[in-house]
């Protein structure tokens, strides 16, 4: 009896047997024969494939993905990953598409020199924590100012002692003109007006080396509430959802033109992602679909409910959970990226999973980045192969329509002599119940779509190396 072997990935031969007697709604032992179904239906065997998986991906591109691991950045790292896997044989066939977090606000300026910059977005993160002593902590409010309950505002504009910078080239913060001394003054950072990262200690005079005037507008940075908290921005793609191999380059170009910087918006951003995934799932039925998000650090930006909800999570298993038991349903991995004494990271990331329907996170924890990258691979590689045995296309047969009421579906053990049929569930319900080992994904239109394996029986497929999936058109559907 020909079948599709329960491995991941590939092309695979469906049986579909069509004609015959009818069946009743009980299948005795549970095993084809016992069942009648094993001569009862003439055979036809067609050349079927899995259910094709595609992958919304949102990366973190936070300024903490700059951080040194190894020789490497985590940036470098999990960008030679991603590229890995794209360019990876095995990949070929799955679909792709990619978005950073965080995105800024379109409306908000790209740059600014002061707050006047940043009307309706805040203050112009030019500030630096005044009581730090002799180091230096950026700030955009006085409350970033505390660390470990040691309070070291106010976050203030960043200035420095003009004279001290002429005469030696080195740079003293100041509070005020008192602090650089009699003869000095304390001053905002100048830049050369044709130069926005060139710094300046002449205000007013000219620029070395052709640059323009030195102007007093302070140093440019970016607007406090410049990051988007808008849902619609993650859901557009940096690269739309396309098939490897031919989208790989421009997932490759995308990550290598961007840079890193800014905070974590993680629940607007894994709800855009979750957006993007399930409008495309709408449009191709017949897909599998599915979000991966890569972070290095747990919510830091657009937290609706800081008071409830202090550390953002609760927004982002949120999503999950909404995209989980959507229509169509939207599973949601999560892929960290932490050091070991983060602690806390890898159980905030397993609610995020647990809420998308995929148990736990994968984390990757940074030390040496070739360590990093080869760890962030495998999580991709466990991804690509993680439920695409459980969904199966439907197949058609030669002539006429398929009766959703005459498909049974078998499974044969790799060292087993008989196929068992397995027990139509339903729905996804009816598979928590017992009821049965499998139920139609369908459309918005209750359409049958493709055939799913229940969560026990998925784990049965992937155990069975070797082992076989038939699915058989003709007879009436098995039931408890």
């Amino acid at each position: 009896m020909g079948g599709t072997t329960a491995t991941t990935g590939g092309t695979a031969t469906v049986t579909v047997t069509g004609g015959g007697s009818g069946l009743s709604g009980n299948a005795g032992s549970g095993t084809a024969a016992s069942a009648g179904l094993d001569g009862a239906c003439q055979s036809q065997t067609f050349e079927g494939t899995r259910v094709p998986l595609d992958l919304y991906v949102m990366l973190d591109s936070s300024d903490s993905m700059l951080e040194e691991t190894g020789t490497a950045t985590k940036w470098d790292a999990v960008g030679g990953a991603i590229r890995s896997f794209v360019n990876d044989t095995d990949s070929a066939g799955i679909g792709i598409g990619l978005q950073f977090l965080p995105l800024l606000n379109p409306d908000a300026p790209s740059v600014c020199h002061n707050d006047a910059d940043c009307t309706g977005f805040g203050v112009c993160n030019q500030r630096f924590c005044q009581n730090a002593g002799p180091d230096f902590y950026g700030c955009g409010r006085d409350s970033d100012c505390v660390f470990n309950g040691e309070d070291l505002g106010p976050c203030e504009m960043l200035t420095h002692c003009w004279s001290n910078l002429v005469a030696t080239g080195n740079i003293a913060l100041c509070h005020n003109d008192l602090e650089c001394g009699l003869a000095d003054d304390c001053i905002p950072f100048a830049h050369c007006g044709d130069d926005d990262y060139r710094f300046c200690n002449a205000p007013g005079l000219a620029c070395s080396g052709n640059y323009g005037p030195c102007v007093e507008e302070g140093i440019p940075s970016t607007c406090e509430d410049a990051v988007s908290c808008d849902t619609d921005t993650y859901a557009e793609p940096a690269v739309a959802i396309a098939t490897l191999p031919a989208v790989a380059p421009a997932v490759i170009t995308a990550i290598t033109d961007h840079e890193p910087d800014g905070n974590t918006p993680s629940a607007p951003a894994l709800a855009g992602a979750i957006q993007q995934a399930h409008d495309w799932a709408v449009a191709q039925a017949d897909h599998q679909v599915a979000v991966v998000l890569a972070t290095d650090g747990l919510p830091s930006e657009c937290i609706a409910d800081p008071d409830g909800d202090p550390g953002g999570i609760l927004g982002v298993t949120a999503a999950a959970a909404a995209g989980l038991t959507g229509t169509p349903s939207i599973r949601t991995f999560v892929i960290g990226v932490f050091a070991s004494d983060e602690t806390d990271a890898p159980g905030n990331l397993d609610q995020i999973a647990k809420a998308g329907g995929t148990k736990q996170a994968f984390i990757v924890t940074t030390g040496n980045a070739d360590d990093v990258q080869e760890q962030f691979v495998a999580a991709l590689d466990s991804i690509r192969g993680s439920g695409i045995s459980c969904e199966l296309q439907i197949p058609m047969p030669t002539a006429g329509t398929t009766d959703f009421g005459r498909v049974n579906v078998f499974f044969t053990e790799a060292d087993g002599d008989s196929a068992e049929v397995l027990y139509y569930a339903g729905d996804e319900a009816g598979c928590e119940s017992g009821k049965g080992d499998w139920y139609y994904g369908e459309d918005d239109d209750g359409h049958p779509t493709k055939i799913i394996a229940c969560p026990a029986t998925c784990a049965r497929f992937q155990a069975a190396s070797g082992g076989k999936v038939t699915i058989g058109v003709g007879c009436l559907t098995v039931v408890r």
